[in-house]
């Protein structure tokens, strides 16, 4: 627990400086931050607004009153309120620390808000900079990875309670994905990490078809792309089975999925470059002769949110590095014939690639 403990402060240490690099290497004298997950990541604040300011040697979380009692009892930075006007405490902070330039984070900065601030702040120059607390994100801390072991598990169990114990002929896919949801927040979670997706037979084909009044039947294939939000972090699973006897060409599309994807991951090492990751999964599918309906990328990273960097794909110009949490979620698609998606969650760990999710994924026909 100690060492723990000890590992989650050297890490805010490491953070803390790291932001302090943002702002020398952007030529900033202070940097604005107004994306909530980059928020929580550096505060620890779990609020729906607010603002954070870093400059040289401090950081300071600006709420308003709806906010100051739970900020106060969050968060890890100052506490500062915003006096009934957030850009013009912010403003007020970087005069008293004769800020001159000042960045902000220009991909999630609306212009309108951009305009606003430029208006009040006329005497300092506004520098966009992209992606900078995100790239840091993505390599995660102990304290990080227990809580997205969590809500794996969280959404293992889910995935067992509803095929083993509610999914029977005559269900609409709504009425699975409700069931999801409901399993998800019995087990603890907060909800949903992204919109459910429950497709059956032919629609299948659709990798984020959006659930309908459709009733399973028996012979449908069901793809359930499912995941939870456990204290902020996210899961991210998708398994494909059979309401009874599956037909030959839904089984051998199962079983190539399935031998890709475990292929894939067997493949994967520290270090090696993300986009050759989904280079070899494609060959496989080219092998086999069904590449073409490969249509989206092998993966991409998870945490706060659950997209994020980094991609999985050819375009990715990220290497797989420790601390790293990422899907790997080969797809075939058929169009209105069939559709198969088998999905997991790994962790670039001390040991190696690890599989964080659980749930079986050879063949499951209920």
């Amino acid at each position: 627990y100690i060492n723990t403990i000890f590992s989650i402060i050297l890490n805010r240490i490491e953070l803390y400086r790291n932001l302090i690099e943002i702002c020398y290497l952007n030529n900033v004298d202070a940097f604005l931050v107004t994306n909530m997950k980059n928020i929580r990541y550096l505060s620890g604040f779990t609020g729906d607004t607010g603002r954070v300011i870093i400059t040289g040697d401090k950081a300071a979380l600006v709420v308003d009153g709806r906010f100051t009692e739970q900020a106060k009892k969050e968060s890890k930075i100052e506490v500062v309120d915003y006096n009934g006007n957030f850009t013009k405490t912010i403003y007020e902070i970087c005069k008293n620390n004769s800020v001159r330039n000042l960045g902000f984070e220009s991909t999630n900065l609306s212009y309108s808000e951009y305009l606003y601030i430029k208006d009040i702040m006329l005497d300092i120059d506004l520098i966009p900079i992209a992606d900078s607390i995100e790239k840091l994100r993505i390599y995660k801390d102990e304290e990080e990875i227990e809580t997205i072991r969590e809500a794996v598990r969280i959404a293992d169990t889910t995935l067992e309670r509803v095929i083993r114990k509610t999914i029977k002929a005559g269900m609409t896919e709504r009425d699975i994905a409700a069931e999801i949801e409901y399993q998800f927040r019995k087990l603890g979670a907060s909800g949903p990490s992204f919109d459910t997706i429950v497709v059956s037979g032919t629609r299948t084909s659709l990798p984020h078809g959006v659930p309908t009044d459709k009733k399973v039947e028996n012979g449908d294939m069901i793809t359930m792309d499912i995941g939870c939000v456990y204290n902020g972090y996210c899961s991210d699973i998708t398994r494909t089975i059979f309401l009874g006897t599956p037909h030959d060409i839904a089984k051998k599309t199962y079983n190539q999925v399935l031998e890709v994807q475990k292929e894939t991951i067997e493949y994967i090492n520290e270090e090696m470059k993300c986009r050759d990751a989904e280079i070899f999964a494609r060959g496989k599918f080219n092998d086999m002769g069904i590449e073409k309906y490969f249509v989206h990328s092998l993966g991409h990273g998870v945490g706060l949110d659950v997209h994020e960097m980094p991609t999985v794909s050819e375009k990715s110009r990220f290497n797989f590095e420790k601390g790293m949490v990422f899907t790997v979620e080969p797809g075939i698609y058929i169009p209105e014939v069939l559709g198969v998606r088998i999905e997991d969650m790994l962790y670039v760990g001390k040991d190696g690639i690890e599989v964080i999710t659980q749930f079986p994924k050879e063949m499951i026909v209920i």
